[in-house]
């Protein structure tokens, strides 16, 4: 859990903890190098540029849920810094 003011290697440890699965961090890397082409992409074309959240999130989400059995973030804390 993220508390406020949480000193930033207290926030890296806790980070790591939920992030040990190394499939679930291949897809995360995955997801975030798909969207980065997704938003290249959409300064061409803007009718991509929906599908950065969904691209982000999908491969991050499949890695939580399925190979590390744990909710992401996201759930807990919203969009917001904390969720990310």
């Amino acid at each position: 859990d993220v508390q406020p003011n949480i000193p930033f290697a207290q926030l890296c440890a806790g980070y790591e903890a939920h992030h040990h699965n190394a499939v679930s961090n291949a897809l995360h890397a995955a997801g975030m190098v798909l969207t980065l082409f997704v938003l290249v992409a959409g300064i061409k074309s803007p009718c991509l540029l929906p599908w950065i959240p969904p691209t982000w999130y999908l491969f991050a989400w499949v890695g939580h849920f399925i190979f590390q059995a744990d909710i992401p973030a996201v759930f807990t804390y919203g969009l917001t810094l904390r969720g990310w």
